[in-house]
């Protein structure tokens, strides 16, 4: 009885352990022979359930393939958009404008009308005399107030940071004078125009310089003061009044070119002897809204200044006030070479070389075929600061001269026209018209000629 009970709890106890081991080493076989079958280079021989190995098996056991297939499947996220950034504005690019021009005139030189330059009656004076042994006796207002006394004949430059470019605008004192304080404005035959009531009245121009300093040379009311540098109005070192002297000085000791003209004085220097671009920019932006809402228009611009490299913000700026119907003169430079300075090279602005009293041109004018005309520049006898006179060299008071002639044009064309106000085109075909080449200087540093005002 006790051997049947133990045999009964072996068969109990030990065949699910058994059926259980067996079903396991079948699985295995299956698998073995299954991945064997599915790999035809594994050098396996299959028979069977069984399974005779001839090299290594590189097949990894059931317990790793199944770790592998219970690994969570890798999540794909998009990517969030990159920020955006604001795109910096590119710079307006200057390009060229071909623009109508008058015609210029025919060479040869044998075809000239010469123009002969009234200096004084004992007649024309050497080109380059020599200098004196000592410093002419003048009282001091003769002289740029802000400056010691400088010998004749040595120049004496102001520089100024233009736009991280230094350029120079001439002021100094001449060695070189004549008995005819009011040879430019001789030269101009100014004196005939305001005969026959041309002289400027009615017409404003902005000089964008270094200010104004109050002279007796100005009518009253004839000089509207704007601070575009934010140090007040007036003048400090002398140009901006020289300038504008040589436009409306009304004749007690200087013959302007349009002493009826408005002269709005805009003063983009810093005080320092600096003019920031941005200072010329706002005066010119801001000359073009007031002729938006104003009846007194402004018909000229006036910078007397250049440089040898170029403002895209300038040109722009210049190219607008063209657009507006404003004329805008500067002058050609004093490197005395075959290179007319920025603005006065662009086609929008008349460009002004400088003549000499001898009839020849300025001995340190630039020149070049994007100059206009040519006007006096060589001892230039004007009104400087502290009340008092100056004589001044430079293209700068020779694109002051044609910033008067072009105001006497001005009011000559409203007169013919009933009020109406001409383009800078048309401005520039008067005053081409009313010029004649003059015989000594060359045809690169004249352009159309000495502009003649009696025949505006």
């Amino acid at each position: 009885m006790k051997k049947i009970f133990t045999a009964v709890f072996i068969l109990i106890f030990t065949l699910p352990l058994a059926a259980q081991n067996f079903r396991a080493a079948s699985g295995a076989g299956n698998y073995a022979e299954t991945t064997r079958r599915a790999d035809h280079g594994g050098g396996e021989r299959v028979s069977g359930s069984s399974v005779q190995r001839e090299n290594k098996i590189s097949n990894p056991p059931r317990q790793h393939v199944q770790q592998q297939q219970s690994q969570p499947r890798r999540t794909e996220y998009a990517r969030p958009p990159l920020p955006s950034f604001p795109v910096q504005p590119k710079q307006p690019e200057i390009r060229p404008v071909n623009l109508p021009q008058p015609a210029r005139p025919q060479y040869p030189q044998q075809s000239f009308r010469a123009r002969i330059i009234p200096i004084n009656p004992a007649g024309m004076r050497p080109l380059k005399p020599l200098p004196p042994a000592r410093p002419p006796i003048r009282p001091p207002s003769y002289y740029i107030t802000m400056r010691p006394h400088y010998p004749p004949n040595i120049y004496v430059q102001n520089t100024y940071n233009y736009s991280s470019v230094e350029f120079f605008t001439p002021v100094y004192s001449t060695g070189y004078s004549t008995n005819n304080d009011n040879w430019g404005a001789d030269a101009l035959n100014v004196a005939a125009a305001h005969a026959k009531g041309i002289d400027g009245s009615g017409v404003s121009i902005m000089v964008i310089d270094g200010g104004v300093a109050p002279h007796s040379e100005f009518l009253p009311g004839s000089v509207q003061m704007l601070d575009f540098a934010g140090n007040g109005v007036y003048d400090s070192r002398g140009h901006g009044t020289a300038v504008i002297g040589v436009i409306i000085s009304r004749g007690l000791r200087v013959t302007g070119v349009a002493p009826g003209a408005k002269i709005y004085s805009a003063k983009a220097d810093a005080g320092s002897g600096t003019l920031n671009t941005a200072n010329i920019v706002k005066a010119i932006n801001w000359a073009i809204d007031h002729n938006r809402v104003s009846y007194d228009k402004i018909s000229i611009i006036n910078l007397s200044y250049g440089v040898d490299g170029g403002s895209v913000d300038l040109a722009a700026a210049i190219q607008k006030a063209y657009a507006a119907g404003i004329t805008v003169v500067a002058p050609a430079g004093n490197e005395s070479a075959n290179f007319v300075m920025f603005p006065a090279n662009m086609p929008e602005v008349i460009a002004a070389a400088g003549l000499g009293p001898d009839g020849d041109a300025y001995d340190q004018t630039s020149y070049g075929k994007e100059v206009d005309f040519i006007a006096p520049g060589q001892d230039i006898y004007t009104t400087g600061i502290d009340g008092g006179y100056a004589r001044l060299d430079g293209t700068s008071m020779s694109a002051a001269y044609i910033s008067g002639l072009a105001a006497l044009a001005v009011q000559s064309y409203r007169q013919q026209h009933s009020g109406q106000s001409p383009s800078p085109l048309q401005v520039k075909q008067m005053l081409a018209a009313s010029s004649d080449m003059l015989y000594a200087p060359s045809p690169l540093a004249q352009g159309y000629g000495l502009p003649d005002a009696s025949r505006l």
